[in-house]
């Protein structure tokens, strides 16, 4: 079940330091529905700035799995954060 609109907008009433990082993994877990076991395993050569696209290692499937790979992208509003 998805987190609603207001609730997410409240979490970020509430982010502490580093707010820049908090606040950049909270909208990609909630833009890209990525667990957060996949989100701290993203490195940088994951990450295409230029298609907003990730690569994310499944933490559910095996390696020979055909769904261990995937990649989820990201909206636009969060260049600047990217960024940063």
């Amino acid at each position: 079940m998805a987190i609603p609109h207001e609730d997410v907008q409240k979490i970020f009433e509430y982010l502490r330091s580093p707010a820049i990082r908090n606040e950049l993994l909270i909208r990609l877990l909630y833009q890209t529905g990525v667990q957060s076991v996949e989100l701290a395993n993203i490195r940088l050569a994951d990450i295409d700035f230029g298609k907003r696209e990730m690569r994310i290692t499944s933490a559910k499937a095996n390696e020979g799995d055909g769904n261990y790979i995937r990649y989820v992208y990201y909206h636009e509003n969060l260049d600047y954060l990217m960024r940063e």
